[in-house]
């Protein structure tokens, strides 16, 4: 199976990277020219640990590949990863993607977005008159340990009613899935409020944590030696 990683920022370049280190053949897409060549030279614009040489190896021996084509990419790949950093072109590229593939997509739903996005996305396309099937899967990474997040997960959550898109990310993630990782079938808006409410928990602890050290500081309590 060919995948598709659109989106050459955080997410799409830490996931395009990983899901070839899988064996799996995969095409990043972008239209940035400049952002591509850089990419595939191996030249990541941020640094995540172990990334650099995933991303080298991978392009080197064919199995991930950059691109700013944006119809032969829609043609070739089977699953699409919209894995951009902001939500804000989502729409116009599910349906120009749609438009282009010479079969109906799947489109896994990455980006980080508001409840409701994936509703919305599937009701676009189907005024559209455009055949394509959208999962929504939030990804949990922590800055500096992107690669180990990714091929560690707590769990896989999968927003979606089609059971051949389901079947389709199970072989796209298969390492995991025999290494024990559940997979977790919800419907749009639950995976949708996880991501919510996993980003609103990791703040709450930073929050904790800020107020317990100025308490600390206020009282003149010791620090651990």
């Amino acid at each position: 199976m060919h995948v598709g990683v659109y989106g050459s920022g955080y997410l799409g370049t830490v996931i395009s990277a990983c899901l070839a280190d899988f064996g799996t053949p995969v095409s990043c897409c972008d239209t940035d020219s400049t952002r591509m060549v850089e990419m595939a030279q191996g030249n990541i614009l941020f640094f995540e640990k172990n990334l650099k040489e995933i991303v080298k190896r991978n392009v080197r021996c064919g199995r991930l590949a950059y691109s700013t084509d944006v119809e032969a990419f829609s043609r070739k790949a089977q699953v699409i990863f919209l894995a951009e950093d902001s939500p804000v072109h989502l729409p116009d590229l599910a349906l120009r993607i749609a438009r282009h593939a010479s079969r109906p997509v799947t489109f896994s739903l990455v980006t980080p977005v508001p409840v409701g996005t994936a509703a919305s996305l599937e009701r676009a396309l189907l005024s559209a008159n455009l055949k394509a099937t959208i999962v929504s899967q939030p990804m949990f990474f922590t800055d500096g340990c992107a690669v180990e997040d990714f091929n560690w997960p707590d769990r896989i959550i999968l927003g979606t009613a089609s059971a051949d898109a389901i079947a389709a990310l199970k072989q796209i993630f298969h390492p995991l899935v025999m290494r024990g990782v559940p997979v977790i079938v919800t419907n749009h808006e639950t995976a949708e409020l996880v991501r919510e409410a996993a980003t609103a928990f990791v703040a709450t602890k930073i929050s904790f944590i800020n107020e317990l050290a100025t308490l600390c500081e206020h009282v003149n309590a010791e620090r651990e030696r």
